[in-house]
């Protein structure tokens, strides 16, 4: 029963990560930059995890 209990809730966490994660993406040119304020949310106090998908169309040397 813990087990099925278990698959469900991993099954519905991964669907509705999906679902709210759905177009949030930065499209930039290579000349554009992004600014971010200093918080001190954004220095956290243990150990975190940065995750980072590129889609290289065309490289340059």
């Amino acid at each position: 029963m813990k087990v099925l209990f278990f698959f469900i809730l991993v099954i519905g966490l991964v669907i509705s990560g999906t679902l709210w994660a759905k177009n949030l993406a930065l499209e930039l040119d290579g000349a554009t930059a992004i600014e971010v304020p200093n918080s001190d949310s954004l220095n956290p106090k243990t150990a975190i995890t940065i995750e980072a998908w590129m889609n290289v169309k065309a490289p340059t040397p």
